[in-house]
C-alpha cells in the first residue's frame, strides 16, 4: 500500500524502466532469430526500409 503520491509514482517509474528494457532485449532476440519486429512506437527498422525511406539512425 502506497502512503504518499510521490511513492506510487517512483514505483509506477521503476515498473516503466523494467518494461522498457525487457521489450528492448526482446527486439534484438527478435532479430538474431530472423523475425519481423512489430513498430510499438512507430515503425521498426525493418518496417521503415519497406516504406522505401533512407534507413533511419
Amino acid at each position: 500500500m502506497y502512503h504518499t503520491l510521490q511513492e506510487f509514482l517512483d514505483d509506477w517509474n521503476q515498473e516503466v524502466e523494467n518494461a522498457m528494457k525487457v521489450f528492448a532485449q526482446l527486439t534484438v532476440l527478435m532479430r538474431q532469430a530472423g523475425l519481423l519486429v512489430p513498430g510499438i512506437y512507430g515503425p521498426s527498422r525493418e518496417e521503415w526500409s519497406t516504406y522505401g525511406l533512407p534507413p533511419h539512425p
